[in-house]
């Protein structure tokens, strides 16, 4: 993936607006906690029980030992910090997020996103606002979502250019097996169509992590872009 020189300059008609709204960090509700408890507890419960599984298969006590303190101070650890658990309401797409992020009133200046709708987000002492440019400076790759049914701008993704040409993604680092699982959508919204002009090629990367097939922009402005043009839509999972 190539990163688009700093003298670049944006031609499009793409400006999506940074929201001014900031909202607060609260407690997640009971019903929530409780999910994520149980969640927590099944984790727990899975990754001591191999360990377990292994000790007794193995006829080894002091493995066997290990599953159950492994998986104790898992679900016991867990359990304590989701009781605790900081949701907040994007400015965005005003749906609340963060169940599964670090959320906390003590967070300074941290990077989150939107579980619904992919915006970039900084928590900064129990207040959420928007991930601007300024915030960016020293970031040099921006992850984004990939959509059900997504589709890209029709101009040059890195310039704003008139499109000359559609290219295919790199997916040679990609387990092909894991893009045909669950939607079809990841191979042909994301990987194909990538609008470029003359002048540019390459900009775009695919990665998979925690089984969400992402994007990988050298730009932040052209992540919002991408957005932009995705709203409302469905976030791929890979299941």
């Amino acid at each position: 993936m190539d990163t688009p020189s700093p003298s670049v300059q944006y031609q499009g008609d793409i400006h999506p607006p940074l929201s001014a709204q900031v909202t607060d960090l609260k407690t997640a509700s009971v019903g929530k906690r409780i999910i994520t408890i149980l969640s927590t507890f099944a984790i727990a419960l899975f990754i001591g029980g191999i360990i377990y599984g292994i000790g007794y298969m193995e006829d080894s006590s002091w493995l066997k030992w290990t599953g159950i303190i492994i998986g104790a101070l898992i679900g016991i650890g867990g359990a304590f910090m989701d009781t605790k658990l900081q949701v907040a309401v994007c400015p965005y797409c005003q749906q609340e997020f963060g169940e599964t992020q670090l959320l906390s009133k003590k967070n300074e200046n941290l990077q989150a996103e939107c579980t619904k709708c992919g915006e970039w987000l900084i928590s900064h002492q129990g207040k959420i606002r928007s991930y601007t440019q300024e915030d960016a400076q020293e970031e040099t790759a921006f992850p984004a979502p990939v959509f059900v049914e997504g589709q890209w701008p029709h101009e040059c993704i890195v310039c704003g250019s008139a499109v000359t040409r559609l290219d295919k993604l790199d997916t040679k680092k990609i387990n092909a097996g894991m893009l045909l699982v669950g939607t079809a959508s990841v191979s042909s919204a994301a990987i194909y169509n990538i609008p470029y002009c003359n002048a540019h090629k390459d900009a775009i990367g695919l990665r998979i992590k925690s089984d969400f097939p992402r994007l990988i922009f050298s730009d932040y402005a052209a992540r919002r872009r991408y957005l932009a043009g995705n709203k409302g839509k469905k976030i791929v999972e890979i299941k």
